[in-house]
């Protein structure tokens, strides 16, 4: 996955960076079909905005988050984008889904129920 750390109106120490680094490593890992990760931070008069965009297999997300320290509003904004895409990772995850095999045996197991019943009643 490329990862794009970019800083408008600032420069980003490396421990900023780093930390942005793992909390998309984190992210990364969860979904492997992400194409890009991009996280831009902005200094404002009110402190910073953060803007954090995943790309991927027919998907994109984007999240904002303003704060007056710089690693809340990265932690904020990084967490929102990966709360989404936890979204769509559970909406396309069928929890309720039934294995085929258990399905064929319920069906041959209720087939012979009604072949013993229809029996017992025409003897």
């Amino acid at each position: 996955m490329e990862k794009i750390i970019a800083g408008r109106h600032l420069n980003l120490h490396d421990r900023t960076k780093a930390l942005i680094n793992d909390l998309l490593t984190d992210i990364e890992g969860e979904y492997d079909k992400l194409t890009s990760a991009r996280v831009v931070v902005d200094k404002s008069k009110h402190g910073f905005d953060v803007e954090a965009i995943l790309h991927g297999k027919k998907i994109e997300y984007t999240a904002k988050a303003s704060d007056k320290d710089i690693h809340v509003a990265i932690a904020a904004a990084i967490e929102k984008v990966d709360r989404q895409l936890r979204k769509f990772l559970d909406k396309v995850h069928d929890h309720h889904k039934t294995p085929t095999s258990a399905i064929e045996r319920a069906v041959v197991e209720a087939r012979l129920e009604e072949e013993a019943a229809d029996a017992g009643v025409l003897d």
